[in-house]
């Protein structure tokens, strides 16, 4: 739930930036966060939140970065063991924030 007010706060508080909102939609095998866990990304890729215990937030950032300028969704898929050597799998679908949302603070 930190996490959580953490994003608000950093929307509300830069509501003319733009943001895209990663949330982690689905997992197989172990993995640092659970389904639902969300980070916010700002136009510069820099992120707040957690989805993976820092393994993947760079890259996130940047297609965080990717899904601003083009105002697309994507969504994203990690096996952490291949990657990380990690036991796991993790779907994260990354999407613009709607100014409509960042304008009361959601």
């Amino acid at each position: 739930m930190k996490a959580l007010q953490q994003i608000i706060r950093r929307v509300a508080e830069n509501p003319s930036r733009p943001w895209a909102l990663a949330t982690l939609v689905q997992t197989e095998g172990s993995t640092y966060r659970k389904l639902g866990a969300r980070l916010v990304v700002d136009s510069d890729g820099g992120t707040t939140g957690v989805l993976s215990g820092g393994c993947l937030e760079e890259e996130i950032g940047r297609h965080g970065r990717d899904v601003i300028a083009n105002a697309a969704p994507v969504l994203l898929s990690f096996d952490t063991k291949r990657l990380y050597g990690c036991d796991g799998q993790l779907k994260i679908l990354v999407e613009p924030l709607p100014a409509r949302l960042r304008v009361v603070g959601i």
